[in-house]
């Protein structure tokens, strides 16, 4: 049975919790890194918001402890509270909640900054702070996408701006810091982030209510956006009316001199079951592309990251090599990867160990059984691919492909040899990644590599440590 609470009463039993909790959770180094340096900040209707240092201990606590953490709060309280974890870069509208908790002079000086930044940065934008060009790596990769997105606060020439790239490689990250930074120029500036999972669904309710006024109030949202942010645009396919009524809006904000950047995962010509009109206003700024990033991007965003974590372990230049080879098409997901890492060595490693790749393949078990669940394999053999390709110096694409130089045959031989010496992959199944490959092809390319590392202990040399890179 829950029962009415003021602040004050849960700050007097938060001790008590932190003690049920310290007693619950069997490992103590868990507890002196996540659990311990937990505080409170506030309480709004039934939502108990804690405060925790950064997001790394953000995620680990809400992926691995967060129910154990409710139950026990809603235990020692007799209360049933929602528990929503922030970090000290996230805001909470707490203008509800101020009544609720102690006077400001008794905070901490980090949630008193919470609440000041809440006050004024929320009614002007929705993007996430966390999210800026200060904390973005800045590569031959995406660097076209951040210079173009750069121009709208300096020449203003570009409008819409429409970028498209791969899952996981920096397009949400590049739409919050743009509303951050388009805020600092024009403080009383409106910036709106959306995805298109929000959008339909806004239309949608805004549909079922047969009210023509609440359409009306959906378009005036998006319409008086000094800056619209439209993650994922591609969603929008096959969804005629709400199609209709996007481009209203956009052609309303561009006509009005509003800026628009949306982002996709393929160029506006190429987007499916959109009409050419469409396709066609979304070309009429500028395209921009985000490709996939070389190792070296990779390894340089992973070196910051691990600075930014600031944990303490060390990682070897084998491990740093190993952990970028596995996530190169991915930033997300290269993200994931090393929180696991980290999380691993938190609970089995002395502080300030070296990290090693030993380390990352026991940490990392899961995520080999997850590759091994969609690929067959504990790597992504387009990985295997690109990083054979990358040691030869030739384009993946091209080595995929029909073509018959000299240099790609060759590249395409130990390529194919690779991935059947060292994941027993099937003939037939390897044809498939090199233009659809008929089975015989396939066998006499692994042959003529086999017998000439029988001849060569060079190349025999060279496949070992491409084997020992992968």
């Amino acid at each position: 049975m829950s029962i009415n609470y003021d602040f004050e009463i849960i700050k007097s039993k938060f001790p008590e919790i932190k003690q049920e909790l310290k007693s619950t959770i069997s490992n103590q180094q868990v507890y002196n890194n996540f659990i311990k340096t937990i505080t409170l900040y506030s309480l709004k209707e039934n939502t108990l918001y804690l405060l925790v240092n950064n997001e790394f201990i953000k995620k680990t606590l809400e992926y691995n402890y967060l129910k154990l953490i409710q139950s026990v709060i809603n235990k020692i309280l007799l209360a049933n509270f929602n528990i929503k974890l922030i970090t000290k870069n996230e805001t909470v509208d707490t203008t509800e909640a101020s009544k609720l908790t102690t006077n400001t002079q008794n905070k901490p000086k980090e949630v008193k900054q919470i609440e000041k930044e809440s006050v004024l940065f929320e009614p002007n934008t929705n993007t996430n702070p966390k999210y800026t060009f200060e904390n973005l790596i800045i590569s031959n990769f995406n660097k076209s996408a951040y210079t173009a997105i750069k121009s709208i606060f300096d020449k203003k020439l570009w409008n819409p701006i429409f970028i498209n790239g791969g899952v996981g490689l920096g397009k949400t990250h590049l739409l919050h810091a743009a509303g951050n930074e388009f805020i600092k120029y024009n403080p009383n500036a409106k910036v709106l982030y959306v995805t298109s999972d929000t959008f339909i669904r806004e239309v949608y309710n805004a549909l079922a209510s047969n009210n023509h006024l609440e359409i009306e109030n959906l378009k005036n949202k998006y319409q008086s956006c000094d800056l619209l942010l439209f993650d994922d645009i591609q969603f929008l396919s096959k969804k005629e009316k709400i199609n209709e009524i996007f481009f209203n809006i956009f052609n309303n904000n561009i006509a009005k001199d509003l800026f628009i950047i949306m982002t996709s995962d393929k160029r506006p010509e190429e987007l499916e079951n959109f009409e050419s009109r469409m396709q066609s206003r979304f070309s009429s700024g500028l395209t921009v592309e985000i490709n996939k990033p070389s190792l070296d991007s990779i390894v340089n965003i992973l070196e910051n990251k691990i600075s930014s974590l600031n944990e303490g372990y060390i990682f070897n230049k084998e491990a740093i090599n190993y952990i970028a080879r596995r996530n190169q098409n991915d930033i997300r997901k290269l993200e994931g990867f090393l929180h696991q890492i980290i999380f691993y060595a938190i609970n089995n490693l002395a502080p300030n160990s070296i990290i090693t790749v030993d380390v990352v393949e026991n940490a990392t078990k899961t995520s080999a059984n997850q590759e091994i669940k969609e690929f067959g394999y504990d790597v992504d053999p387009n990985i295997v691919i690109e990083n054979i390709c990358i040691a030869y110096g030739v384009d993946p694409k091209s080595v995929k492909s029909k073509l018959r130089k000299k240099e790609i045959v060759n590249t395409r031989n130990v390529c194919i040899y690779v991935l059947r010496k060292k994941f027993n992959m099937p003939y037939e199944q390897i044809g498939k990644f090199f233009a659809n490959r008929n089975h015989s092809t396939i066998i006499d390319s692994y042959n003529k590599i086999n017998s000439m590392i029988e001849k060569d202990s060079n190349l025999k040399s060279f496949i070992e440590k491409i084997y020992k890179n992968i």
